[in-house]
């Protein structure tokens, strides 16, 4: 019994990741970049410490966006069209969590790759 329980969570879990990309423009942008950034890091054959530290922020900036999807669509059904001042601040301050974790991964892959990448280019 707890197996098909266990089972059914990962099932539910699966759905809605599947569900916000396909319905999530900016999820899907993200997924891309995390692609790129993946695959440069193979390229460039990062040290394993390294690749850990870029997976977890992939992760990390997958999950706000999932946790900010969860809270608009929440949001959304709670309030209808008549959005107040404090649904307002919480659909603006997930959306700033995702932001800021964005904007973290883009230095993160600054400092992992942005030697490597103009090294590439000058010798290239």
């Amino acid at each position: 019994m707890k197996n098909q329980g266990l089972f059914k969570s990962f099932t539910f879990a699966f759905s809605g990741i599947a569900s916000t990309i396909k319905s999530e423009r900016n999820f899907k942008i993200h997924l891309v970049a995390a692609i790129c950034a993946l695959l440069l890091g193979i390229y460039f054959k990062l040290p394993v410490v390294e690749f850990i530290i870029l997976l977890l922020t992939i992760t990390l900036v997958l999950c706000a966006e999932l946790l900010n999807t969860a809270i608009e669509k929440t949001i959304d059904i709670s309030c209808g069209a008549r959005l107040n001042a404090t649904a307002k601040l919480a659909k603006d301050a997930a959306a700033g969590a995702v932001f800021l974790t964005a904007l973290n991964a883009v230095v993160v892959g600054i400092l992992l790759f942005g030697k490597r990448v103009f090294v590439l280019l000058i010798s290239g």
